[in-house]
């Protein structure tokens, strides 16, 4: 799930919170109790999409220091290669967060 979408969601449903805070009788607890739990939910994904995407960049950064293999031109161009498509993914999954 997109992250820009998951945090609009988790932002409505604070807004959504509040109006029955504020405006709701006692009928609306059963109602913020789910919207609390559907919060949790929320941030809980996002929380590990967090995680995730943190341990890809590192996996990918260890890649890219990684030169021990690299002893020829041929080691040197393919290092580059993996190395720039590497910091193309690092780049992508930035500009995203």
């Amino acid at each position: 799930m997109n992250r820009e979408i998951l945090k609009c969601c988790i932002n409505r449903l604070d807004e959504i919170h509040s109006v029955l805070t504020t405006y709701g009788g006692k009928e609306s607890k059963d109602y913020l109790d789910k919207i609390d739990d559907i919060q949790n939910y929320l941030e809980d994904i996002f929380q590990d999409q967090e995680i995730s995407m943190n341990k890809l960049k590192n996996i990918a950064q260890d890649i890219i220091a990684d030169r021990e293999w690299v002893n020829d031109s041929h080691t040197e161009a393919e290092h580059k290669g993996i190395k720039d498509g590497l910091q193309m993914l690092i780049n992508r999954l930035e500009t995203e967060n």
